[in-house]
């Protein structure tokens, strides 16, 4: 079978030209207009919840693990490397945004039990209104009355918990 040669060849490079063109456009525009926050030391779980939001959000949608993999690192500092450097460094071809999720959310993120122990070390409202207090003792354990019921547990010298 013979290959079909156009009539002006100028024409057909224009058409490849323009192909290319619109094609780096297209790349342009999904990977152009994301911006990732700053990561979070402090609240590293919010942090990756928000970026995930940004991700579904960004036209078109940001769905390949190496693509989030790829737009997570320029945000994360020296700091946060150091701590997860072989996640960055040497990350699985499969799911390595997960990967560097679950290694960043390791090194900062806290324990549940690290929170719940935070809850018992409370001292007082420290400056915040109910309703701000509350919120902050749901974002340390979503499941307070849980909390409560198997610290009181734990103190009784009962071998039944009652249940509340």
């Amino acid at each position: 079978m013979e290959a079909v040669v156009p009539a002006d060849p100028t024409a057909a490079a224009i058409a490849a030209a323009a192909s290319t063109a619109a094609t780096a456009a297209v790349n342009a525009l999904s990977t152009g207009g994301f911006r990732a926050p700053t990561f979070w030391y402090d609240k590293p779980e919010v942090w990756f919840a928000k970026l995930e939001v940004l991700f579904e959000e960004n036209a078109p949608k940001i769905s390949l693990s190496c693509t989030k993999f790829n737009k997570t690192l320029p945000v994360l500092n020296q700091r946060v490397f150091s701590e997860v450097e072989d996640a960055v460094i040497y990350p699985p071809s499969v799911n390595c945004y997960k990967n560097l999720k679950a290694a960043v959310l390791k090194a900062f993120g806290r324990s549940q039990a690290a929170k719940d122990d935070a809850i018992w070390k409370i001292d007082g409202f420290g400056g915040r209104n109910a309703t701000s207090f509350l919120r902050y003792l749901r974002s340390l354990s979503p499941n307070l009355p849980n909390l409560f019921r198997n610290h009181s547990c734990e103190l009784s010298s009962s071998t039944t918990c009652p249940r509340w």
